[in-house]
Parts: C-alpha cells; structure tokens; sequence
C-alpha cells in the first residue's frame, strides 16, 4: 500500500506491473541516454518521474521526445 507515500512515476509503473497490473509502456528519459522508442507510435506523453498536477506533462513527437526538455 502506497497512499499517501511520494513515488516518482517509475516506481509507480513499476510497483502496478508488479502487482499484475496493466501499465501502458513507459520509459525514463534522461539527459545522458538516449531510450530505444522503436516500440512506441509517433507521439509520445512526456511526463517528469517526479512533480503533479499535470505540470510539465507535453505531448511531443517521438523523434524529439528524448532529445528536448
């Protein structure tokens, strides 16, 4: 049980597949690698691992998605 405990938003998908429950694919973006986004459509949702309220949430193409902040 995590109500009420701060997760960033990989643990969250982590911790919900590992309960067996569906996630959509996700992965971290960082500035230092570039991600393999072969498996994921043209757009992609941009989200920080940690923050709320929807700030900083973007939805951007995937040819640019890990490359700008």
């Amino acid at each position: 049980m995590f109500c009420g405990y701060p997760l960033g938003k990989s643990e969250e998908c982590e911790s919900l597949a590992r309960a067996g429950i569906p996630v959509p694919k996700w992965v971290v973006l960082t500035e230092d690698q570039r991600p393999d986004l072969s498996d994921f459509d043209g757009y992609v949702v941009r989200k920080p691992n940690y923050g709320g309220r929807s700030e900083e949430v973007r939805l951007v193409r995937k040819s640019v998605s890990a490359g700008s902040r």
